[in-house]
């Protein structure tokens, strides 16, 4: 558990900022961080839209890197998730907006990947 991602998930968005902003801070840890920001905006906080502000602004960090674009890892879809798997577009995300449920789902999603990787 790095500093980073413990402000994350305790839902501290200040620290967060702060340590992204370091040079240190590689560009796929910030995209992590925002994930998993959003995920706990969701779980621990029940704001669904500071949550997808988080996970549209990691998307954007994925799209307007310097190189090219830092492509999202996905799990295997498995039946115990209702084979749901994670967004990877913009357009993915927004069809999330309407269902809180799979919005809870892409949560769990998120937080399982994060911390089995």
């Amino acid at each position: 558990m790095t500093p980073l991602k413990a402000g994350a998930l305790a839902g501290h968005w200040p620290i967060v900022e702060l340590i992204t902003s370091l040079p240190n801070c590689s560009q796929l840890e910030k995209i992590d961080a925002l994930e998993l920001l959003g995920s706990t905006y969701i779980d621990k906080k029940h704001d669904l839209k500071s949550a997808l502000d988080f996970w549209r602004k990691a998307l954007e960090e994925r799209n307007n890197c310097d190189n090219s674009p830092v492509l999202k890892s996905l799990l295997s879809p498995n039946m115990a998730y209702d084979y749901a798997v994670e967004f990877k577009t913009v357009e993915e995300l927004e069809e999330l907006v309407c269902d809180p449920d799979l919005m809870r789902m892409q949560s769990l999603l998120v937080i399982i990947f994060l911390f089995n990787k």
